[in-house]
């Protein structure tokens, strides 16, 4: 073969390889960037509000514990049923007015965003914690209409829902932060 052929040849190869690599380089950077769209949607929809939700709602209930557990001391509110009409009032209100909004954003997050979980599977604790809110739901037309005889729903509150959601918050941020070039 002459000169002018390998020439030709070579010419084609480096064109070929060429065009191989940038498209191997637009498919990984194009990857890259769904995967970063992905955290970004799973940050801000999901347990960006959660870690949020959950850091308030403990916050706020550890303040209430605090400054209005019932004068029997027991482990829980209504422990020994030894609480006054106040104690069951200042629970309702707190149980309408603070803890529900927080609730109805937690199951906002959960329900409208659960195809971005982390793992792709739905914790226990977000069924439980979904469970507890809709039980305590049956509750409230009940206490506006003046009947109290119940005051608790029928599942109580899920421990560690922050234990679950504050790792994967921390994660999908350090993983936004090196799909962005920010590490």
């Amino acid at each position: 073969m002459s000169i002018e052929a390998w020439a030709i040849v070579a010419s084609i190869a480096l064109a070929l390889v060429g065009y191989v690599v940038t498209f191997l380089l637009q498919r990984h950077q194009a990857q890259r960037q769904a995967e970063l769209e992905r955290v970004n949607l799973q940050l801000r929809n999901l347990y960006g509000p959660l870690y949020a939700t959950f850091r308030a709602n403990q916050a706020i209930w550890d303040a209430f514990c605090q400054k209005f557990w019932p004068a029997h001391g027991q482990a829980t509110y209504f422990g020994s049923g030894e609480t006054t009409e106040e104690e069951n009032e200042r629970w309702r209100t707190w149980m309408l007015e603070v803890f529900e909004p927080l609730n109805c954003r937690v199951e906002r997050a959960i329900l409208e965003n659960g195809d971005l979980l982390y793992d792709n599977e739905l914790p226990q604790e977000f069924v439980d914690v979904l469970s507890h809110i809709a039980s305590y739901r049956a509750l409230y037309p009940k206490w506006k209409k003046g009947d109290f005889t119940e005051h608790v729903g029928v599942l109580n509150y899920p421990a560690g829902l922050l234990q679950i959601v504050e790792p994967a918050y921390h994660k999908l941020l350090q993983r936004q932060r090196e799909l962005s070039g920010q590490s």
